[in-house]
């Protein structure tokens, strides 16, 4: 194996070496991990894979590819099989793993693409140090352990941008073979993403003909009508692999295009169009500004919106025909043009329409790197004298993935603190080359202050997380209000680390050796945030430890109630046998009594704060019986009373 492929191999062991240790330790957080995990566990129990479920109403906000990798993994991992069990999936200490890992694996090959790209354009130290810093800074670190829609699509946009810019500027170059067989011919990198191409989409077109096939829609003499769209689908697929061959043998850069398309389409079919918009935001600002006109003829969009279109396209065509208007109105409708325009969710935050909005939140997303952007991104806007060209050039395309993806975001009228996880990639691509920079003795005159500029940034920020440690938790998870546990002072390791950062860029102004103290705090606020941070906080964001107690403590006719409560892990962690009472009063209590006879006790999940409101409507006899089973969490409780009086 020649040395370019040993490097790209020890790049992608230490990208597993970020993401993995210790990601399945802490529990899943509510609501969004235990949301998409549930809708995954309803893929295996209805063994459909088209048409998505949550609870007893259907699954419309987010496309299918996070359910899939969930429920794809969670089989693999021998869990879950039929839809699984409360028990099963409580008990094992693989489930919150086999829920993580593949967003974790898509983490970590973003990570290596950003490392090869910055290797080609620019080199290898700013390769390795665009790795680290991305790998490491908060807000890619915390996304790579959660089973979240977003983390996908984050890697798969930044892919795609690199690819792009390896089309535009690394010259034309034959396509080399990279693949040989014995007695068969060689394929070439393009050919090979060609392939890939055409099996992902052609085994979605299959998948749906049977689906659909065996949910006949009324009429037709048995003949499904929907068959006539996805046969000549089909067919359409397989004309289109013909005519490609003209296309994919010639230039390395073909299949770096049509690799970077067909990431794009995976990142539609995981998030919808965000991912897409800031690729083609990206690529388009950069011709602009650098008045390469003809670049737009070279990039062959139509091809790629082909592309995008055969791997996004077989799914929302089959959920379409299966739903009908319904889904389109509230998938498309609602949950893209709704939240673009802000109708359709907030932030619960006050001041989230400001520019400043997202800026506050890349100064935690970026720790431990913080200090050293405005010098990275001083320097991409001025330059570096005697850079090489495609070096320059890649400079240039991150600061505008980096400013695009903010103003992009900024600009989308539903905000929540990790949209703007996509814009990271480019900053840290900037910090990279900088460090590379400033490694090789090419300063400028404006490090200097810009470096201590940044190094005061670290004293508003330590103040806010002194303040609210779960500002880290809030990178990725929803409700901005839900107040750190009193009991958990985390808060001297990461001063200790806010200030070695900080400390390091200070020195960095004059002693460019100083920077080895910001790759000690990178190591250390990775140390700390992966481990006793997420596993402090997690059970406080969660519900597992609640539904062990239940089935634990149970009766084998006793149920269990979510009172007042909407927050997911109460479906996921039971299997779907949990009882939802959303409106919190007696008579919902009493019900639940009498719908269960054989019961002995009856077990509810609420809110910590909820708790006398349970007991409080229940009847004199019944609140003698009342009694706190669980209330290890901050936020949530499990309580009981006795079925009869």
């Amino acid at each position: 194996m020649r040395a370019p492929r040993l490097e790209a191999l020890a790049a992608l062991v230490l990208a597993l070496a970020i993401v993995l240790p210790g990601l399945g330790r802490p529990t899943l957080i509510d609501p969004w991990e235990t949301h998409y995990a549930e809708v995954g566990r309803r893929v295996l129990e209805d063994a459909d894979w088209v048409r998505l479920q949550w609870a007893d109403e259907g699954f419309r906000s987010k496309p299918a590819l996070a359910p899939w990798l969930i429920a794809a993994s969670l089989r693999a991992h021998g869990l879950a099989e039929g839809g699984g069990t409360g028990p099963e999936l409580t008990g094992s200490r693989w489930t919150a793993w086999a829920a993580r890992l593949p967003f974790a694996l898509a983490s970590a090959l973003g990570l290596l693409a950003l490392f090869l790209v910055t290797r080609r354009l620019a080199s290898r130290g700013a390769a390795w140090l665009a790795l680290l810093v991305n790998g490491t800074c908060a807000l890619p670190l915390l996304l790579s352990r959660q089973a979240i829609t977003d983390g996908p699509m984050v890697a798969t946009t930044g892919a795609a941008i690199g690819l792009l810019a390896l089309a535009l500027l690394d010259g034309a170059r034959p396509a080399r073979v990279i693949l040989r067989g014995r007695g068969l011919r060689g394929w070439t990198g393009p050919e090979l993403v060609q392939a890939a191409i055409v099996l992902t989409a052609g085994g979605q077109l299959i998948y749906g003909s049977i689906h659909l096939g065996s949910h006949p829609a009324p009429g037709a003499g048995g003949l499904d009508p929907r068959l006539l769209v996805i046969g000549p689908g089909l067919l359409g697929l397989l004309a289109l692999v013909a005519l490609w061959r003209r296309f994919t043998a010639r230039e390395a850069r073909h299949g770096h295009l049509y690799a970077a398309y067909a990431l794009l389409g995976v990142g539609v079919l995981g998030k919808g169009p965000p991912g897409l918009a800031l690729a083609a935001l990206t690529g388009l600002g950069f011709v602009i500004a650098e008045r390469r006109w003809r670049a737009l003829l070279r990039v062959r969009a139509l091809d790629g919106l082909l592309i995008v279109l055969v791997i996004a396209g077989p799914w929302h065509v089959a959920m379409a025909l299966e739903d009908g208007v319904g889904w389109v109105t509230e998938y498309i409708g609602h949950h893209w043009l709704g939240r673009a325009a802000g109708a359709a969710h907030s932030a619960n935050e006050a001041g989230t329409e400001t520019f400043r909005y997202y800026v506050e939140q890349l100064g935690y997303g970026l720790l431990p790197w913080t200090p050293l952007a405005p010098a990275a991104i001083g320097a991409a806007i001025t330059g570096r004298p005697g850079e090489p060209p495609r070096r320059a050039a890649w400079r240039r395309v991150a600061l505008l993935w980096a400013l695009l993806g903010l103003a992009f975001f900024t600009g989308v009228g539903t905000r929540f603190h990790h949209y703007v996880a996509p814009a990271v990639g480019g900053l840290a691509a900037l910090i990279g080359l900088w460090i590379d920079d400033a490694a090789r003795g090419r300063r400028a005159p404006a490090d200097g202050p810009l470096l201590l500029l940044g190094a005061a940034l670290t004293v508003p920020i330590a103040r806010d997380l002194a303040a609210d440690p779960a500002i880290f938790l809030e990178l990725v998870t929803y409700r901005y209000d839900r107040p750190w546990p009193p009991s958990i002072d985390l808060r001297p390791p990461l001063a200790a680390i806010l200030a070695l950062a900080g400390l390091a860029a200070a020195l960095a102004a004059r002693w460019p050796r100083a920077l080895a103290g910001s790759v000690a705090a990178a190591g250390a606020l990775w140390l700390f945030l992966a481990g006793p941070y997420l596993e402090a906080a997690a059970p406080h964001w969660g519900q597992r430890a609640l539904a062990r107690t239940y089935y634990r403590e149970r009766g084998p006719d006793d149920p269990l109630v979510a009172w007042q409560l909407y927050w997911r892990g109460e479906v996921f962690w039971t299997a779907g046998e949990v009882i939802q009472q959303r409106q919190g009063d007696a008579a919902s209590l009493r019900d639940a009594a009498a719908r269960h006879p054989d019961a002995s006790r009856i077990y509810v999940v609420t809110e910590a704060g909820r708790r006398e409101a349970v007991r409080a409507s229940l009847d004199p006899a019944r609140r003698a019986s009342f009694e706190v089973e669980d209330k290890s969490s901050h936020k949530f409780v499990l309580v009981s009373f006795a079925r009869a009086p």
